[in-house]
């Protein structure tokens, strides 16, 4: 049995297995993380397995200025939990240079959003924007030579916003203005 290996520059994906047999190998990604400053970065990543089995990874990785690409179009955009449609962002990056999107740091899989050219137009899918809990995401658009981020938010339809407050105070203070309208007849007539 092998044990998920761990890194301090780089983010380790899952392992392909985590049991061999004699002569099978097991694969996993490394990723560098976010916010390496500028240069070189290397690593020795440790695996270690059962009946004292290990081995040695050497990763290396060259940080290099990047292009702050910006959004032109979707940055902030709100879609309603449980709702319909999709959510469409455009970075002002070339296609050509996409290499793809995390979300909150994590790889999102093409599968999830289609990518056209106009820059790069981004549209997420609904069953995946569907899957996301309410709250406000970070998506990273990743280019070769670049990236540019946006946030957007999954809002809780049912959520009190405290709109309707102030529609019902005054409809209280209708009810009471009323009340107070028909005790003021009633004592006038009273008093004749």
């Amino acid at each position: 049995t092998l044990y998920q290996p761990t890194s301090g520059y780089f983010t380790v994906g899952a392992l392909s297995v985590n049991t061999l047999a004699p002569g099978e190998h097991a694969s996993f990604t490394l990723t560098p993380q976010t916010g390496l400053s500028v240069g070189t970065w290397n690593e020795t990543i440790h695996v270690y397995g059962d009946h004292g089995v290990s081995t040695l990874v050497q990763a290396t990785f060259q940080c290099v200025a990047g292009q702050d690409y910006t959004i032109l179009s979707g940055n902030g955009s709100v879609f309603q939990y449980g709702g319909s449609g999709t959510l469409t962002i455009v970075a002002s990056g070339a296609l050509g240079d996409f290499t793809g999107l995390t979300l909150n740091g994590a790889f999102l899989g093409a599968g999830n959003y289609n990518v056209s050219s106009g820059s790069t137009i981004v549209t997420l899918h609904h069953n995946y924007l569907a899957s996301l809990s309410p709250g406000t995401y970070a998506l990273v658009f990743h280019y070769t030579n670049g990236r540019a981020q946006a946030t957007f938010v999954i809002a809780d339809k049912t959520a009190q916003t405290g709109d309707n407050d102030a529609l019902a105070i005054f409809g209280l203070l209708a009810a009471l203005s009323g009340a107070g309208l028909i005790l003021l007849a009633r004592r006038r007539k009273q008093a004749r």
